[in-house]
Parts: structure tokens; C-alpha cells; sequence
């Protein structure tokens, strides 16, 4: 089986930027959440070894799936518990961000195993620093016309059409 990559540059309207900076800020805001929630498990871990760490992906989103929805990511004076613009983006991409998390951790501690050069612990992601790029996951070759530019920006549309309520 043979894979390939693709890459398109878009030219997207102002309604789709605007989409596409909420989807590449949630998943920045995930990361860097999941990362507060990785630290602070770790100093809970050096006190008592009977907690937790969540390293892996899986234990890295729920976590953070069961953060979103608590009172504990509300902000002060919300009518309900939980991040209130949640539901303004798609849970995938909370999803990546904190697999991109997870990778970054699972890098740092392969690289200290080996006893490689030392590798930084994974830091906060800043909006000033960042660069928006979108992927589609990688896919075999006969099956590369469903990863498309027109298939991205339909679902962009739709995230449009969904955020304008039509």
C-alpha cells in the first residue's frame, strides 16, 4: 500500500478564516489546558503516588472531556457549568490538540529512555508563535481523492452555515 501527501494553499473567504481560527485556537487552548492538567497531576503524584498521571491520549482526552464539562472550566458568573463555546467547534479538535500533547510527552520521554540528547519538556503553545495548518489524516493512495481542497471547504461551509445558525 502506497501513501502520499498532499498540500494545498486555500483562499478562503473572511467567514471561513474566522472558522478555521476558532478550530486552530480550541485546539491550541486543548493543548495548553492539557498540559496545566499534566503538571498539575504530576505535582499531585510527587505528594501522594497514588494518583494518576494522565500521559497517554486516551487518558489526556478524557481528562480534559471531563474538565470541559465541569464547573471548574466555567468562567465566573456563567449560567452553566463548562466551557460555554464548546460546542462552537467540533470535539476533534480538542481531540488533536491533546494528541499532539501526547506525542510531544511520549517524544521527551522515548528521547530520555534512550539517554538521547536531552529533549525540552513540551511548553504552553502561543497565538503570537502560531502557525494555522489543517491536516487530513494520512490515507492510502487509492483513497487520496476523498482528502480533497473542495472536500475542506465544504466542511468549512458547513461549520459556517452551523456558526450562522442556517
Amino acid at each position: 500500500m502506497r501513501y502520499t501527501t498532499l498540500s494545498y494553499r486555500l483562499r478562503v473567504t473572511s467567514e471561513q478564516a474566522q472558522v478555521l481560527s476558532r478550530n486552530a485556537g480550541a485546539s491550541r487552548f486543548a493543548f495548553n489546558q492539557g498540559l496545566a492538567m499534566l503538571n498539575a497531576a504530576y505535582e499531585a503524584h510527587k505528594a501522594n503516588p497514588g494518583v494518576k498521571v494522565p500521559y497517554s491520549k486516551f487518558d489526556l482526552i478524557n481528562a480534559f472531556n471531563a474538565w470541559k464539562r465541569s464547573p471548574a472550566a466555567a468562567n465566573e458568573g456563567a449560567e452553566s457549568p463548562g466551557l460555554a463555546w464548546r460546542d462552537e467547534v467540533i470535539a476533534q479538535v480538542f481531540e488533536e490538540g491533546l494528541t499532539d500533547l501526547s506525542c510531544a510527552v511520549k517524544r521527551f520521554f522515548d528521547a530520555r529512555k534512550q539517554g538521547a540528547r536531552a529533549k525540552a519538556f513540551p511548553a504552553s503553545r502561543s497565538a503570537a508563535a502560531a502557525r494555522c495548518h489543517f491536516g487530513c489524516v494520512t490515507v492510502p493512495m487509492m483513497y487520496a481523492s476523498t482528502c480533497t481542497a473542495s472536500g475542506f471547504l465544504n466542511w468549512v461551509n458547513s461549520r459556517c452555515a452551523r456558526v450562522r445558525g442556517a
